[in-house]
């Protein structure tokens, strides 16, 4: 019988062996997802989904993509208090429990205006610094453009 590692790809081996490292990274454990839109030729980003404190993200303006904006909080407020949180929060996971916020920084300060303290969140590990900001420019222009079910209140 062939052993199941002969039958893997090179690439397939190093997936294999960045997963099981990345296992010992994150400080949440939950199972680790490959991120295809960032997807590069030999390296995959990897996420996994949890809910996280809120006290534990940090949030760097270099990062996030827009300027805090009244308008936008005060319009989320109800939104969010009556339906919940619809898309979870991005961050990348940094160790030790501590999170950068990569987008929905509105999102953020809208629970923590309604006192909630945690929230669920797409967690990435090991980016580099123009995927940081890739991943934070591809969340907000995602929520610009809805799809059509959900711009209609269907």
């Amino acid at each position: 019988m062939i052993n199941e590692t002969q039958n893997l790809s090179y690439l397939d081996k190093k997936q294999n062996e960045d997963l099981q490292r990345l296992k010992q990274f994150q400080s949440i454990k939950s199972e680790i997802f490959t991120d295809r839109v960032l997807q590069k030729h030999d390296k995959l980003r990897y996420f996994y989904l949890n809910e996280i404190e809120l006290d534990r993200i940090k949030i760097d303006q270099k990062i996030v993509v827009r300027e805090k904006d009244q308008v936008l909080l005060k319009r989320l407020e109800p939104q969010i208090n009556a339906e919940g949180l619809i898309e979870p929060l991005t961050v990348e996971d940094l160790g030790n429990n501590q999170f950068l916020l990569l987008a929905g920084q509105h999102r953020y300060y809208v629970l923590r205006e309604l006192g909630i303290n945690k929230a669920p969140a797409k967690i990435y590990l090991e980016l580099a610094p123009d995927e940081r900001l890739t991943l934070g420019y591809m969340s907000n222009e995602a929520r610009k453009d809805p799809p059509i079910g959900r711009r209609y209140g269907s």
